[in-house]
């Protein structure tokens, strides 16, 4: 699993983040999180949200830190999610790099990132 800890979470997370409109309802939404390698049939889940929400939901579901065993997260991002318009790994990192380094600064949180901030805080995550 990415962010292994979380595991058990991750259905009442998928819930939320479909209430909140930032994804589309997935069904393999648990299981894209398995593995590292996607398997063809797991379909990845459609962000419906803006890229910095995506990043701050990872960054949380990683106990706040940018790498997974020496994955940065706009890498995984990429994996686990699709997009409504194609997004290269280029273009996600470099939105990545634009606004993790606002992920501790409360205003930034409390202006973009309020609404899912509660639900984490909500989960625990």
């Amino acid at each position: 699993y990415y962010f292994p800890e979380k595991s058990k979470l991750l259905q009442q997370l998928h819930n939320g983040l479909v209430s909140l409109n930032y994804i589309k309802a997935n069904d393999d939404f648990d299981r894209s999180f398995e593995l590292e390698v996607k398997r063809p049939e797991i379909k990845a889940t459609l962000w419906l949200g803006d890229t910095p929400k995506l990043f701050y939901l990872l960054y949380r579901l990683n106990n706040r830190k940018e790498f997974v065993e020496g994955v940065r997260l706009d890498k995984i991002a990429h994996t686990l999610f699709r997009f409504k318009s194609e997004k290269s790994p280029d273009n996600i990192r470099i939105s990545y790099k634009k606004v993790a380094c606002k992920f501790e600064e409360k205003e930034f949180i409390s202006k973009k990132l309020k609404v899912l901030n509660q639900l984490l805080n909500k989960l625990s995550i």
